[in-house]
């Protein structure tokens, strides 16, 4: 993962590359409150800045300072595929994490795909320091995968969704063949509170 630091005139101000000697993926990064940086990812390493590497692909989350020295890290998943496609600083301080598991062993503790490699919704709250809150995954026996998700007033959270799915978790979908968007909000401790389908 390569993370660049612009000064306002686009000059690099630093450059630093971290992970191990397998593909490691950068996907999003954000500020966090205390001016230093959470940086979301995918990695296949099991070496060099990864520790507790799980199999197949893992997320990877790192926090670096302004600088870009690295203050902590780690790697959540199972046997299988996850993928890390959004995050987000809660108001009190807590990290959120959403991406995609096709895995239900290690980390991940349910799969609702009636298949080995389709996707489920994995969503992990952390405090601060990284380590784990809660982790829970949503989905039904297809492709679901989320794309954004949001803090709402309340400590809730919504989480925007592509789905084939039309069971488990997912409301009846309208084009079982093709993706139809799927929103739903979880509270503090991920519980689904309201849920739609849309396509």
């Amino acid at each position: 993962v390569w993370v660049v630091k612009l000064d306002s005139g686009l000059n690099i101000q630093w450059q630093k590359s971290y992970g191990g000697s397998e593909n490691d993926y950068g996907d999003k990064i954000i500020q966090l409150a205390d001016g230093n940086y959470l940086v979301t990812g995918n990695t296949y390493s099991i070496d060099g800045d990864i520790t507790n590497w799980h199999g197949a692909r893992d997320f990877w989350i790192f926090k670096i300072d302004t600088e870009g020295n690295l203050l902590w890290q780690k790697s959540f998943g199972g046997s299988g595929f996850e993928w890390a496609n959004d995050a987000l600083e809660n108001s009190d301080g807590s990290l959120m994490i959403a991406g995609s598991t096709t895995s239900v062993d290690g980390d991940v503790s349910a799969n609702y795909s009636a298949y080995p490699y389709e996707h489920d919704i994995w969503l992990i709250k952390l405090d601060a320091n990284g380590n784990v809150e809660w982790k829970k995954s949503f989905g039904g026996k297809f492709y679901d995968v989320p794309r954004n998700l949001l803090e709402l007033p309340g400590k809730r959270y919504v989480i925007v969704s592509r789905s084939t799915s039309s069971d488990g978790d997912v409301p009846s979908n309208m084009d079982p063949v093709k993706f139809d968007a799927w929103v739903f909000i979880v509270n503090q401790m991920g519980a689904i509170i309201c849920n739609n389908v849309y396509g």
